[in-house]
């Protein structure tokens, strides 16, 4: 086999496995296009791709930029630039990328999909809805059923995507929902349909209809971080801290940049069974991470609580306090009364957190 036929052969299984979402063989395949022929565009755009998907920023923007190094004027590079600059907050950027792809190809779907979430994160919904339009007349001139299918379930993420912005969360549940007969077709907008019906279902407190959507989308994408820091906020409220901190252990280590209240997160659930040296640990670094100031003086709070000898002196603290009102302050019956109500229910609290909910 020569090195073109090579070439082509890596790009075509890069793209089979990238459909399907097997993104580890997706990145060997264009990785072993690429050193085939260094100079391969569609080695590099599909290694693009494949690296967002996996959420893996650093390195998807060094083949974004080699994209539009290599092809400037071809309407993919501007497409998987939009792409990458909407999934990094970059709206301003994704804006101008999107709208020369959009130049570039007018009768492509995928930046008229990306675009109308980029207007929606800008709240410019008038856009975004004519985007929306747009790419739906798009996906209706289609003739392949295969691609027709897979651009449909990426629309109706979009359609998701922009009526959850809105605030409109049952059209958005219905899109998604809509979404999930599409697995065989892009197992990847099944991923993020599922994980935007976790999050739905978390807003309704209905616990284990969260989890279920997703562990679903992990397992389809185990490397969607934000799926997994979802699922591991999910156990935490629900009760189920060894849970949250096994969730929440993967996804801090598959963060490329991790947010403050993620960390946080971690750190209440490792304080919750009891490994409060790693829980002291994790706030130290939430305080790096520039928390707002309310997370400061919970995490600063946390250090002394989970600290042996910063539980004693509070506790002593607020018994010498508490002497030193009853004895200087002449306090009434009623509100020694109610300090006493507090600290039973303080102690009762106590005793009742290692106990889960059955």
């Amino acid at each position: 086999m020569d090195a073109m036929a090579a070439v082509d052969s890596n790009i075509a299984r890069g793209w089979n496995a990238y459909h399907r979402l097997e993104l580890d063989e997706a990145q060997r395949a264009f990785q072993d296009a690429i050193r085939e022929d260094a100079g391969a565009f569609e080695g590099h755009y599909g290694l693009a791709r494949t690296l967002i998907r996996m959420r893996r920023e650093d390195q998807a923007r060094t083949e974004v930029e080699r994209c539009l190094e290599l092809e400037p004027e071809r309407f993919e590079s501007q497409a998987v630039a939009g792409l990458f600059y909407f999934l990094v907050d970059a709206l301003d950027e994704a804006l101008n990328a999107l709208q020369k792809a959009i130049e570039l190809a007018p009768d492509a779907v995928e930046p008229q999909v990306v675009i109308a979430q980029v207007y929606a994160d800008r709240g410019a919904f008038g856009d975004a809805e004519a985007a929306i339009e747009r790419a739906h007349e798009l996906v209706d001139a289609l003739s392949n059923d295969t691609k027709q299918r897979r651009e449909h379930a990426s629309l109706l993420h979009a359609e998701t995507y922009v009526a959850l912005t809105a605030g409109r969360e049952d059209d958005a549940r219905a899109k998604a929902e809509d979404a999930l007969q599409y697995a065989d077709a892009n197992p990847h907008a099944v991923c993020l349909a599922n994980t935007n019906l976790g999050l739905m279902a978390a807003r309704r407190r209905r616990w284990d209809q969260a989890v279920a959507y997703l562990e679903a989308a992990l397992e389809l994408n185990p490397a969607f971080y934000r799926a997994r820091g979802a699922l591991g906020r999910v156990h935490l409220v629900a009760g189920r801290p060894a849970e949250a901190a096994d969730a929440l252990a993967i996804a801090l280590e598959q963060t490329p940049h991790p947010e403050a209240h993620t960390v946080m997160a971690y750190a209440s659930a490792l304080g919750k069974t009891g490994r409060r040296e790693e829980a002291v640990a994790q706030y130290r670094r939430a305080l790096t991470l520039q928390p707002r100031w309310l997370e400061r003086v919970y995490a600063w709070w946390q250090i002394v609580w989970q600290s042996r000898w910063g539980r004693i002196a509070v506790i002593v603290g607020g018994g010498l306090a508490l002497l030193l009102w009853l004895g200087l302050g002449k306090p009434s019956p009623q509100a020694v009364t109610l300090v006493l109500l507090l600290v039973v229910v303080l102690v009762l609290q106590r005793s009742m957190a290692g106990k889960r909910p059955r």
